[in-house]
């Protein structure tokens, strides 16, 4: 009885040891199947937007070689950003720009104005808040005075 019980018992460890490579040998095979079968995540969403490609000073003329599409994050995207799609780089030719753009610096309306608007040379020759007093005087003729209540 005692050699039966013993071969018994070394038969079960056999068996409980190779169930347990079987079984180890088919999770690390579901596994791969599941790493395989998982679709990359999708690439962050960019869109893009119009940038100067190099600086581009205050009062200069834009021209097509001047301006350039860039990538640009879904969550740094403002909304007076030009986004492809909305203008072309042709479009905004011969517009002139407010203020400086320093390389790759994003170009908004707000900082350009188009040539043939009326009013382009008093807004490229003052800041917003100084008005020009001249009345015909040759001694006050380009002084520059800031208004009470606006800045500068």
């Amino acid at each position: 009885m005692r050699a039966r019980t013993l071969i018994l018992f070394v038969v079960a460890i056999l068996l409980a040891g190779s169930t347990a490579m079987l079984v180890r040998s088919w999770l690390v095979q579901q596994r791969t199947v599941e790493a395989e079968a998982a679709p990359m995540p999708p690439p962050p969403v960019q869109k893009s937007v119009l940038v100067a490609r190099s600086a581009i000073p205050r009062g200069q003329i834009l021209k097509p070689t001047d301006l350039a599409w860039q990538a640009w994050p879904d969550g740094g995207l403002d909304h007076a950003y030009i986004q492809k799609g909305a203008k072309a780089i042709e479009d905004l030719a011969g517009w002139v720009t407010r203020d400086p753009f320093g390389p790759g610096e994003p170009i908004t309306e707000p900082k350009i104005v188009a040539a043939w608007q009326p009013g382009l040379s008093s807004r490229r020759a003052a800041p917003r808040h100084a008005r020009r007093l001249s009345a015909g005087h040759p001694h006050l003729r380009n002084f520059r005075v800031c208004l009470p209540g606006r800045p500068g």
